[in-house]
C-alpha cells in the first residue's frame, strides 16, 4: 500500500500584529480597502502597502 502524502508542521509561533498590520473596519472613505492593493495582471494577488513599501505574501486569497 502506498502511504498518503503528508505535511508536518513543527515550528509555529503567534505574535501580535503591531503597527505593521493596522486594524481596519473598511469604513474609512479615505482608505476604503485599508491600504490593501491589487495590482493589475498579477493573477489576483493582494499586497498590503504602507508608504511605498509592500508586504508580499499577505492579503486575501
Amino acid at each position: 500500500k502506498i502511504p498518503e502524502p503528508a505535511v508536518a508542521v513543527d515550528a509555529v509561533s503567534i505574535t501580535p500584529c503591531g503597527e505593521g498590520f493596522p486594524q481596519c473596519d473598511f469604513e474609512d472613505s479615505a482608505h476604503p480597502f485599508c491600504d490593501w492593493v491589487q495590482t493589475s495582471k498579477d493573477g489576483g494577488h493582494w499586497v498590503l502597502g504602507h508608504k511605498n513599501v509592500s508586504i508580499h505574501g499577505m492579503g486575501p486569497s
